[in-house]
């Protein structure tokens, strides 16, 4: 009985953590009735992300994220996890995905550009995601800005990105017979 009670509440994260707090029961039993419940397993991977067990934290957020394709949260919770166990690649394809499905969080775009340009030392996409960030504020869909000159970091990416002008040939007069 008290089963249905926790498949009812675990959709609301303040309710469920009441309810696994007064019934003393482990929150993994709160969704071991059904794996489709992706807030219940985003719950547990952050948890798990919390006390650095890894391994259970990505599983969850799979989880999570196989039952909500939607859920930007988990992949980006995901993502850390990736980056901390030296995915950069996947992490940063992670982040681009949460970030394609919920544009806001302003610490997505800094996580996937500083993945870009400093981990992945791809300093064209570094650019692009900069230069979106920045457009994006603009747009009033991300708030905030961040801590850094975003405008000077783009200048600086831009300076690495381009290719360099390349010296003017000099003709010698003497050679061409002119």
């Amino acid at each position: 009985m008290i089963q249905h009670v926790y498949l009812y509440f675990v959709r609301d994260d303040a309710l469920l953590i009441d309810k696994i707090f007064l019934c003393n029961v482990e929150p993994a039993h709160a969704i071991g009735l059904d794996d489709k419940l992706a807030e219940g397993h985003f719950f547990l991977a952050e948890i798990h992300w919390r006390d650095l067990e890894l391994d259970q934290a990505a599983s969850h957020y799979e989880t999570a994220i196989k039952g909500d394709e939607k859920m930007a949260k988990a992949m980006a919770g995901l993502a850390e996890v990736k980056l901390r166990k030296g995915g950069h690649s996947e992490a940063a394809d992670l982040y681009a995905r949460a970030i394609g499905l919920k544009a806001e969080p302003l610490r997505w775009w800094v996580r996937l550009g500083f993945i870009y340009e400093t981990l992945e030392k791809n300093h064209q996409q570094a650019l692009s995601t900069y230069k979106n960030l920045k457009w994006s504020i603009e747009q009033g869909k991300v708030r905030g800005r961040p801590e850094f000159d975003l405008g000077a970091k783009i200048k600086a990416l831009e300076a690495l990105v381009q290719p360099p002008v390349a010296a003017q040939a000099s003709v010698d007069p003497e050679l061409t017979g002119k």
